[in-house]
């Protein structure tokens, strides 16, 4: 039963005596969708990746199912200006930076499909959401309408557009329109409708989860709330509100009961009234006069009601005409003042025109001055800037002079000194430093050989070390391996059963001892149902199964779980893995499946007693699909030019395992662990092997330590060389050096001995070029000042024109004021003309209308007078109104006809009348007997159904908590939903990796991250057991670190493939472009920082 199926009762309508008025009677369902309500409730945890893979191969492309948004337009919505999104069918994701919109468009979601403003914790008030400066805003949403589900399709179409306008006041309204935009209805009822038909739940907070409501319920962890987000997610809250109103409607079902018991009663007395119907003639005669004055009262009390209303209106006429005359007085008033602030308005703007022409003359005379201020401040700093470059040539020629003087003076005394002496001594020193370098490069040559014979040497010795350190260690870890097999097969000489651990014979006993508690008997460890037809397979058999071996196999959840509990009593390491699927006792049908080759597949290899073990292995290990080839290089050789049909992988004798295209992967196993056949034969044989495997480690031993000592020798010459190495090499550049001095002396004491002739000359032509530079700095020093003094006289004249300028600025600012005043006064008369127009045309409107209900109410006056007059006679006053009278007169009419009755009824006809009321009150009796009996059943009805909903509240929670803990797995985390519905709390308590010593704990020790994909996972479990066509989720992922994040995605990513049907939005401010599986359909929209006041 799902959540959305409630069932509501209506009773059929009975009107009796006006006391029943629509009590539910009948079970009446709501509209439930079929292709959407088949839901697996006892769906294995453990379906194969093989069996989902076969069914997606042989399916077709999926079509987005009905109800998804395929378009969304804002208009003048919150921060966007106009934005149009086109959604993809499965997977969309908005990103976008912090104020970027996300929210807003999850806002327009909630807004467009009638949600509430408060529902969206941005703003009490749908009117917050027009963007400011903006009359109106508006959200268009187009719903997708094929399928089997779609709503009124002859009518709609393919597609739905329903449209919500906002405007300021806080009022919207609805247009809903076809695929062609055409409008066929504007109320919220045919929105309803839709949003049922389609399933569609905006204010279901795990439908549509906001960041606020995300960021409060990770915050909170308050189980209450907990409780209740569970029941609205899963429509069981709204189950409870339905028997409620089915309660409610019992005890007012009840009541009625209760007021036709007090009914009877009447029926009693009306029964003893027909028995006394023949009393009181008399009062027919007077009764009748009685009417006919009331009548003639109550036609001139009309005529009267009708002239009164003519009073009112006929005042508020007058009161009108005489505000018209008032309007009229202002407006002329009003247009003399303004045709004189026109006249004045003219003059003072020529007088300003006239002073503005002087001053654009004055303006272009203070734009000539400044052009010429401007050429004699430019020939100023030329003339500067020769006078600086000339007095800079002069300095240099100083400069020049004085280096050339002493340069001259140091020639002449090093002219007189004799250096050949020196240089012969030098030249000896030189030749003795260069015999003494050639000897050390000599020596350096010969250790240098020596070094890289030692190199050499040293690395096939580091070579053979390495091979056997690797050698010894590979020895230790076999032999380890081998003492454990000994000592493992000892054990299974006692019991098989040892060989798949310790606690298995333990495990076994238990489970047998607590066989009654399991519905189907676990089998397991799987690895013993299996014998291998041929010895020599007995290890690629092994490594085809792999870790299966040890696993575990139950019928439902509930012997998982006892299982689970009977492993952790025995178990002190990891428990065996134990899988759920359910025991058909039927054997698959693998012909389609099975691989096309010559070679036998794991299937054929191997024999099992037990046929839900074979089947298991088919869905998890694809024993069908796998085949055994002997050797690898024939293996490999298969798998990469042409792979059989249906075959995926392939496995050597040795357990190597070939994958399609070649690639492959060693067996580390070199012996077999579970499919031994003779147990003590195996025993003699490691124990030789370890015999054998001791002797050769001795002999390792031996020669690993010789290798070691030589090695170490080795590394103790080639240190010792290196360190003379860079002795000598100190030695050869220090000698280099010293010859490099030697030879820079002599060449510069060489270069020395020259003429100085050339410096005398240049010497001269320098104090030439000085003597001419002091020339021309004289005759540049009196243009400055020319110029100069020309710059003053031109700013002082350019002063005289900005002072004149400056007087008419001043006027022009006057006149300019004086205009603004003026215009001002104009404005202010013409918006009081313009307010006592509109006055006056709605006095003359009121007049119109008040004036033609005053000539219609007299008319009816008029009509009813001579009505009155022609019927009645003359014109009667009376105080009484028309409505008093009519009751009067049909009390009247009553007790005449009454008294008629009694008056012509003979007693034959009274006795028929009597007869019939008393049938009359035995079907009264009979039909309170019906719905008692009705009462009853209904009663008995709503009782069974409160009991069908606690078993339905169990099974959905166990089904959440089956999910979660599924989702928690793929993160290596444990956990478990904990519901109370006594206390009405719900609790989630997590173990994660870092928290398995310390037991389960509830969200509150958790970190941000694990936290947050907790949530993930428990929101997910929620929508197993909800039915809507789209989830959106906003900002779910901003407290997760990157790990948490990641599984997180990727665990939503394979929801959305699973159901490619469904549409899925995810809003997020980080980019999730990384995470992105290529098996979903993903749409991205990226959202720019907008501009409040632009376009989005």
């Amino acid at each position: 039963m799902d959540a959305r199926e409630s069932k509501r009762f209506k009773l059929s309508q009975e009107d009796t005596d006006n006391e029943i008025d629509n009590i539910p009677v009948d079970p009446k369902p709501r509209p439930v969708k079929s292709n959407r309500s088949k839901r697996r409730s006892g769906e294995s945890s453990s379906v194969s990746k093989r069996m989902k893979s076969l069914i997606a191969a042989s399916s077709t492309p999926v079509e987005g199912e009905c109800g998804i948004m395929e378009k969304l337009c804002l208009t003048n919505f919150m921060c966007h200006k106009k934005l149009e999104v086109e959604l993809g069918q499965n997977v969309n994701l908005i990103l976008g930076l912090n104020g970027s919109g996300k929210s807003a468009i999850m806002s327009a979601i909630y807004v467009g499909l009638g949600g509430r403003a408060m529902c969206t914790n941005r703003g009490s008030s749908i009117k917050t959401f027009i963007q400011k400066g903006q009359s109106y805003a508006q959200v268009e949403i187009t719903l997708k309408n094929t399928g089997d589900d779609s709503y009124q399709p002859d009518r709609f179409g393919r597609s739905i557009h329903v449209i919500r306008r906002i405007t300021p006041d806080g009022a919207s309204s609805y247009r809903i329109q076809d695929h062609n935009k055409k409008t066929l209805a504007t109320t919220k009822d045919e929105l309803n409708s839709i949003l049922e038909q389609f399933s569609i739940q905006i204010e279901n907070p795990i439908s549509m989860l906001n960041q606020d409501t995300s960021r409060s319920f990770l915050a909170s962890n308050n189980p209450g709330n907990m409780y209740k987000l569970f029941m609205k997610a899963t429509h069981l809250e709204q189950m409870c509100q339905d028997y409620d109103h089915i309660d409610q409607a019992l005890a007012k079902l009840k009541y009625v009961i209760a007021a036709k018991s007090n009914s009877t009663a009447e029926m009693e007395h009306e029964i003893k009234n027909l028995e006394n119907i023949y009393k009181g003639m008399g009062r027919i005669i007077s009764l009748e006069a009685k009417l006919s004055s009331k009548y003639r009262e109550q036609a001139w009390a009309l005529v009267k009601e009708k002239e009164n209303l003519l009073v009112p209106i006929e005042h508020k006429i007058k009161k009108c005409e005489k505000a018209l005359e008032k309007c009229d007085k202002e407006i002329d008033s009003a247009t003399i003042s303004l045709n004189q602030h026109s006249k004045s308005f003219d003059k003072t703007k020529e007088e300003y025109e006239a002073i503005g022409n002087q001053a654009k003359d004055v303006h272009s005379e203070c734009s000539n001055a400044n052009s010429l201020i401007t050429a004699a401040k430019q020939c100023r700093n030329e003339l500067g800037l020769q006078l600086k470059a000339i007095q800079q040539n002069i300095a240099s020629c100083k400069k020049e002079c004085s280096f050339f003087e002493k340069k001259i003076k140091e020639l002449k005394e090093r002219a007189k000194k004799d250096l050949t002496p020196v240089w012969e001594e030098r030249k000896r020193e030189e030749d003795e430093l260069s015999t003494n370098k050639n000897n050390v490069e000599q020596k350096l040559l010969k250790i240098e050989e020596e070094i890289k014979q030692n190199q050499s040497l040293s690395s096939k010795l580091n070579s053979r070390f390495e091979g056997f350190r690797n050698k010894l260690s590979n020895n230790d870890h076999t032999i380890v391996e081998t003492k454990n097999r000994i000592e493992r097969l000892l054990r299974s000489q006692s019991n098989e059963l040892s060989l798949y651990g310790e606690y298995m014979p333990a495990l076994m006993e238990k489970i047998r001892t607590n066989s009654s508690s399991f519905s189907r008997t676990p089998k397991g460890p799987i690895g013993s149902f299996l014998a291998v037809k041929d010895r020599k397979w007995a290890l690629g058999v092994e490594a085809g199964i792999g870790g299966l071996m040890k696993s575990f196999i139950v019928d439902n959840l509930n012997d998982r779980v006892l299982l689970n509990r009977l492993m952790k009593e025995v178990c002190r390491d990891r428990p065996p893995p134990i899988v759920s699927t359910q025991f058909s006792g039927r054997p698959y049908d693998i012909s389609r499946f099975k691989a096309r080759s010559e070679f036998p597949t794991i299937f054929d290899m191997i024999t099992c007693p037990d046929i839900d073990v074979m089947n298991y292995l088919i869905d998890t290990a694809q024993i069908e699909s796998t085949i055994l080839i002997e050797q690898h290089d024939r293996a490999r050789s298969v798998m990469w030019k042409n792979a059989p049909a249906n075959c995926s992988t392939a496995y050597t004798i040795a357990g190597d395992e070939i994958q399609r295209k070649g690639s492959a992967f060693s067996n580390r196993e070199k012996k077999v662990k579970y499919l031994e056949e003779d147990v003590s034969t195996s025993i003699d044989a490691y124990r030789r092997e370890l015999k054998s495997l001791q002797v050769e480690r001795e002999k390792l031993s031996e020669v690993y330590e010789a290798c070691k000592s030589e090695l170490n020798r080795v590394n103790t010459g080639q240190n010792d060389l290196h360190s003379q190495s860079r002795k000598l090499n100190t030695t050869k550049r220090t000698l280099e050096r010293q010859i490099e001095d030697l030879i820079a002396k002599t060449n510069e004491e060489q270069k020395q001995q020259e003429e100085i002739e050339p410096f005398e000359n240049a010497l001269q032509e320098s104090k030439h070029k000085e003597e001419q530079h002091q020339l021309q700095i004289r005759d540049t020093a009196q243009s400055l000042k020319t110029a100069e003094n020309e710059m003053e006289d031109k700013i002082n004249a350019k002063k005289q024109v900005d002072e004149r300028l400056e007087v008419l600025k001043e006027e022009m600012d006057s006149f300019k004021k004086k205009l603004i005043d003026i215009d001002n006064l104009k404005d202010d008369v013409k918006t009081h003309i313009e307010l006592y127009r509109e006055k006056r045309e709605k006095f003359e409107n009121i007049i119109r209308g008040e004036a033609a209900n005053c000539e219609k109410f007299r008319d009816e006056a008029e009509q009813l007078a001579s009505e009155a007059l022609r019927n009645c006679g003359e014109r009667i006053d009376t105080e009484s109104n028309s409505a008093t009278l009519e009751s009067v007169i049909k009390q009247t009419k009553k007790a005449i006809q009454l008294q008629q009755e009694s008056q012509i009824m003979s007693r034959e006809e009274c006795t028929q009348k009597l007869t019939k009321r008393i049938e009359e009150y035995k079907v009264h009796k009979d039909t309170m007997k019906v719905m008692s009996r009705l009462f009853n059943k209904l009663s008995v009805a709503l009782a069974i159904r409160m009991k069908k909903h606690e078993e339905l509240q169990d099974m959905m929670i166990i089904r959440a908590s089956h999910y979660f803990q599924q989702h928690l797995s793929k993160r290596n985390y444990s956990g478990r939903i904990r519901f109370d519905p006594k206390s009405e709390t719900l609790n989630l308590e997590v173990t994660t990796n870092r928290q398995n010593k310390r037991g389960t704990h509830n969200t509150c020790t958790l970190s941000g991250g694990e936290r947050s994909y907790t949530t993930v996972c428990f929101i997910m479990s929620l929508w197993e057991a909800m039915e809507s066509p789209f989830r959106c989720l906003d900002e779910f992922d901003v407290f997760m670190d990157m790990v948490n994040r990641a599984i997180s995605i990727d665990l939503m990513m394979n929801t959305a493939a699973e159901f490619p049907d469904r549409q899925f939005i995810f809003f997020t401010p980080l980019d999730m472009t990384s995470y992105i599986n290529s098996n979903v359909d993903v749409k991205i929209l990226r959202l720019s920082q907008p501009e409040r006041s632009n376009t989005s």
